[in-house]
């Protein structure tokens, strides 16, 4: 625990922040994720594999759009710079 304590104490306000910022995106997007699983394969079960698929699929677009989220209101500045990057806009 000491070592644990020294490397706490030796950490910016910014890595604080990312490793936050980590974690609460790690569960709520964990527990998006299930909760659209759950109901899912819940309501599509007897649907078939493709239906099962596509609730998985968008099990995982839940918990992209979380991350994409939480990093958008931890680090607002970062995300717009970076979604500025991404080569969707260009022309």
């Amino acid at each position: 625990m000491k070592r644990f304590n020294e490397w706490y104490q030796n950490l910016s306000v910014e890595q604080v922040t990312w490793l936050v910022a980590i974690l609460v995106t790690a569960m709520v997007g964990t527990l998006a994720s299930a909760v659209v699983l759950n109901w899912g394969m819940s309501a599509f079960e007897n649907d078939g594999v493709w239906a099962q698929l596509a609730v998985s699929a968008a099990a995982t677009a839940v918990y992209a759009v979380s991350v994409v989220v939480i990093f958008a209101i931890f680090f607002p500045t970062e995300m717009r710079l970076a979604l500025k990057r991404l080569p969707l806009n260009k022309k």
